[in-house]
């Protein structure tokens, strides 16, 4: 099938996007028990398509794999969701970390092409749209999350990328959009920098799609682009509700954005797929799961802390 035919009725307008790549021999996701992340993949990507379409926006599923997709979305209680498939000519090394995220930039390199309309934007599939935003990016040529500040690793995987001394700044993989024109100029930045980056694959400290475009994003503004900021916007906010490295802002403090990435909630998210999806209903669902989880978690932290090495507990206010 060529990049941009539509799959089980598609709308080729949709404005917003997921990725779902399937390769059953690379699910190396170590937060999720082996065997059971398509399942639960598919089943936040049901709920985020959801959320989205009560938000008022449209959303498409873009995948490698229609057919075996749309026979698991037929044992769901809600099937419905647009699927679309492309060509994921990509080469990457298989067995490396997060190998399935790297096709995002296949995803990148297609939304460049036009096919996906004037300016699409790509979310994960463990975010929640809260309400609708696409229409605030219709005059932005590239806007990606700054994450900067969660990023430990930012000034080390960025001089491997662009030499010492670097700097720089870190984008979350977690939103990307813009003009074709914008998003071509990243593809080629990105497809410039790609033999560097599977070149020295084992001695970055993060492995995955964020690496490669956050270097070729850096390279960009520092030739004068101007990439706008999804979070300063308020577009999306990532949380985690696990131990992070990095202290994090409260919940309530991102609560309001536009879109939510819970990375660390996937098993939650994917509850959603099985009803209708209600803003309010989510929102009281998800702060008493906070409570459950979080509670008992206070309680070990200091001994984690001294026998796993320090880290912060998330807050929700």
């Amino acid at each position: 099938m060529t990049v941009g035919d539509p799959v089980g009725g598609a709308s080729r307008n949709a404005n917003l996007y997921g990725l779902l790549y399937v390769d059953q021999a690379e699910q190396n996701n170590l937060d999720l028990p082996r065997g059971s992340a398509l399942d639960i993949y598919l089943r936040c990507a049901v709920t985020c398509a959801r959320s989205a379409a009560a938000a008022g926006e449209n959303y498409t599923l873009i995948t490698n794999a229609p057919d075996q997709i749309g026979r698991l979305l037929a044992r769901l209680p809600y099937p419905e969701l647009q699927l679309n498939e492309i060509d994921f000519a990509l080469q990457v090394p298989k067995g490396i970390r997060y190998y399935h995220s790297h096709f995002k930039i296949a995803v990148i390199d297609a939304m460049a092409s036009g096919v996906f309309g004037d300016h699409p934007t790509l979310i994960d599939l463990d975010t929640v749209v809260q309400r609708p935003f696409s229409s605030r990016l219709t005059d932005l040529d590239l806007v990606a999350y700054d994450i900067t500040a969660k990023a430990a690793h930012c000034v080390h995987d960025l001089a491997l990328m662009l030499g010492n001394g670097a700097g720089g700044w870190w984008a979350g993989g977690e939103l990307i959009g813009g003009s074709p024109a914008g998003l071509k100029r990243l593809s080629e930045g990105v497809h410039a920098l790609l033999p560097q980056y599977i070149a020295r694959i084992d001695r970055f400290i993060h492995v995955g799609d964020e690496t490669v475009v956050s270097a070729a994003m850096n390279a960009m503004t520092r030739g004068g682009a101007a990439i706008a900021d999804a979070g300063k916007l308020g577009l999306i906010a990532r949380w985690h509700s696990s131990r992070t490295f990095i202290p994090q802002q409260t919940f309530a403090q991102i609560a309001g954005a536009a879109v939510l990435h819970l990375p660390a909630d996937k098993l939650f998210l994917a509850r959603f797929a099985d009803r209708p999806f209600a803003l309010d209903e989510f929102r009281a669902q998800y702060h008493a799961y906070l409570r459950r989880k979080l509670l008992p978690r206070q309680v070990v932290h200091p001994v984690l802390n001294q026998l796993k090495g320090r880290k912060y507990m998330p807050r929700v206010s």
